[in-house]
């Protein structure tokens, strides 16, 4: 049985079955030297990465799917917060994967060397639209304060860049709705996401 154990553990490491296809973007300038969801302040040329559930300090390696490249980044960020992404990149770990900065985006496979996924919100009855926006920086810029006071923020494309939260537990939603409105922001209640798509 002492001869099973070491295969045991080789078959339920996380980085042999923890993987996830998609697309990744990068983030930099507008953000360099301000502080993370984590706590850590971000430097576009260190190799990291945001992730909405990995949690902070986990190790994945990123394989860009159209040339090959691989990158080991750490996670220190929430996001990306727009659909259809699955990876925010530093500068210096974008670059080094071959991201066309003229894109700004590439299809990708992440492999969890280390860490843990953070449960994903449970379904509920109650969403609450933070902000409305007509450009993309401004969503994510509302999307990473949301993000920096410990929520989980998400952006819908409709007519506008809708940022929102949820679902939530009626009780959460009334106490995050106050919280946020002791931060100056006047959140809306939903029985239903805002409109556009994910």
């Amino acid at each position: 049985m002492k001869y099973l154990c070491p295969l045991f553990i080789l078959l339920f490491t996380p980085s042999l079955y923890t993987q996830e296809q998609g697309m990744a973007s990068y983030y930099g300038p507008g953000f360099h030297g301000k502080k993370t969801a984590s706590g850590e302040i971000f430097n576009q040329d260190d190799f990291t990465a945001a992730h909405r559930s990995l949690s902070f300090g986990s190790q994945v390696e990123v394989t860009n799917l159209t040339n090959g490249k691989t990158v080991l980044v750490k996670i220190n960020d929430r996001g990306p917060f727009v659909t259809g992404r699955i990876i925010d990149l530093s500068v210096a770990a974008a670059r080094s994967i071959g991201i066309d900065a003229a894109l700004g985006v590439a299809k990708v496979s992440l492999k969890v060397i280390s860490g843990v996924r953070v449960p994903e919100p449970q379904e509920g009855q109650t969403y609450l639209q933070v902000g409305a926006f007509r450009t993309e920086a401004n969503a994510k810029q509302s999307a990473a304060k949301l993000a920096g006071w410990g929520y989980d923020p998400k952006i819908r494309l409709g007519d506008l860049y809708r940022v929102y939260l949820g679902p939530l537990e009626e009780s959460v939603s009334d106490t995050t709705a106050k919280d946020l409105a002791l931060r100056g922001i006047q959140a809306q209640k939903r029985s239903t996401p805002p409109p556009g798509y994910e």
